[in-house]
């Protein structure tokens, strides 16, 4: 009995030192779910710490463009390439942000230089314009004429063949009147469409020539933005290289720290898994010596058994013997009386014989 409560005993300090160094596997998946989630949402805020460097880059390019797009101011063509010029050669030798800053001044005064070329050219598309609106009016005017001559010559012939008090002067006269007229309408239409090649040639001239300063200006507004902005964009990208690579250590790092955490993890559940190995063993083992204690009970039990047994047959051999021996006594005594008895009936028998 010692001995099983000692194992008992035993057995409930190893239960209460290894408890608290088990883990369930609900409370480990846990642990994994919380480390994943974690993983990422730091993947996200490196997501979102990047989204604002590549929006200040995407901001410069509008503002450039915002810049090149915005209203003309009243410059000469002259005044605005010389302007926009002068940023190309400053642009090498000064810092990325005022080169950027004289990239942009740069844009401006070419943006003013073209709109002040499309602003002064604009009259000569007006008056081509004009010029064929007036030459279709001129011709219409012509053929109205024309018309308007035939038809009075026309009623005049009418009603002198009705009144027959015309004479051939009259018709002369008139014919002469037509001819002249139409003559002039045709002069007419003729320089409103001389006028109107004109101000077409113009129009084109003065297009192609707005169409060349567009040129130029937007050459020189890509000359002065961008030796700037690639200056600009490979310090950022080196910027954002160095951060990127600080950020894949630190995840490294952390994807380190992770898988240390969960081989610690492992090993601690070895070390339960082994104990409670050995908790089991030791529970078998102590269920085999309880059944070897209880068969050795059970065997003393049918010994003891046995003996009482033994001894209640020697108890009883004992009684019988005791028995047979008063008997035994008793018939002797028994024989002895009778004999006795005999022997006083022969000394009667003789006494009375004598």
């Amino acid at each position: 009995m010692r001995v099983f409560l000692f194992l008992i005993g035993f057995v409930y300090h190893l239960l209460q030192t290894t408890a608290p160094h088990e883990m369930p596997a609900a409370n480990q998946q846990q642990q994994q779910q919380q480390q994943q989630q974690q993983q990422q949402q730091q993947q996200q805020q490196q997501q979102h710490s990047l989204i604002p460097q590549h929006n200040s880059l995407k901001a410069e390019g509008r503002e450039a463009e915002t810049a090149a797009a915005a209203p003309p101011t009243a410059a000469t063509a002259k005044a605005a390439t010389a302007t926009a010029a002068t940023p190309v050669a400053t642009a090498t030798a000064a810092t990325p942000v005022a080169a950027a800053t004289a990239a942009t001044a740069a844009a401006t005064a070419a943006a003013a230089a073209a709109a002040t070329y499309i602003g002064a050219n604009r009259p000569a598309a007006a008056a081509a314009a004009e010029a064929e609106a007036a030459a279709a009016a001129a011709e219409a005017a012509a053929a109205a004429a024309a018309e308007a001559n035939s038809n009075a010559c026309e009623g005049r012939g009418v009603r002198r063949s009705s009144s027959s008090s015309s004479s051939s002067s009259t018709d002369s006269r008139c014919v002469a009147a037509l001819g002249a007229a139409a003559a002039a309408a045709k002069e007419a239409a003729a320089a409103a469409k001389e006028a109107a090649a004109a101000a077409a040639a113009a129009k084109e001239a003065a297009a192609a020539a707005a169409a060349a300063d567009l040129t130029n200006a937007v050459s020189l507004l890509t000359l002065s933005i961008e030796r700037p902005s690639r200056c600009l964009l490979r310090r950022r990208a080196r910027v954002l290289q160095q951060q990127q690579q600080q950020q894949q250590q630190q995840q490294q790092q952390q994807q380190q720290q992770q898988q240390q955490q969960q081989q610690h993890q492992q090993q601690q559940q070895q070390q339960g898994e082994q104990q409670q190995q050995q908790l089991d063993q030791q529970q078998h083992d102590q269920q085999q010596q309880q059944q070897q204690q209880q068969h050795q009970q059970q065997h003393q039990q049918q010994h003891q058994q046995q003996q009482q047994h033994h001894q209640q047959q020697q108890h009883q051999q004992h009684q019988q013997q005791h028995q047979q021996q008063q008997q035994q006594r008793q018939h002797q005594q028994q024989q002895q009386h009778q004999q006795q008895q005999q022997q006083q009936q022969q000394q009667q028998q003789q006494q009375q014989q004598q």
